[in-house]
């Protein structure tokens, strides 16, 4: 038996770990910006993130298509794989420091 997601699964463990490392080193107060609306927002935070994860994913031969940088779909076909980011997953949440955000 092939396991085939070996490879991916090992690039998105260390893009998640860099991006918690991130987290964990610059949480503090959390300057934000509205989207499109009030529940809409980006931080830096989410930003830093992003470009993070990205920067590991570039190992991969796959596109990624993030939530909070411009360009995020370049070069996805809507064949095959693509990684799909969202750097902090709940953040007005985390914003309000309730704990329900990934």
């Amino acid at each position: 038996m092939t396991i085939r997601w070996i490879p991916e699964s090992k690039l998105a463990l260390k893009a998640v770990s860099a991006g918690a490392e991130i987290l964990d080193r610059e949480f503090k107060e959390i300057p934000f910006k509205k989207k499109e609306s009030s529940g809409d927002i980006v931080t830096g935070l989410d930003i830093a993130i992003e470009e993070k994860i990205r920067a590991i994913l570039k190992e991969s031969k796959y596109p990624v298509v993030g939530e909070e940088l411009k360009n995020s779909g370049a070069g996805f076909t809507g064949k095959g794989g693509v990684w799909v980011v969202d750097p902090i997953d709940g953040t007005s949440n985390f914003v309000s420091s309730l704990p329900f955000y990934a």
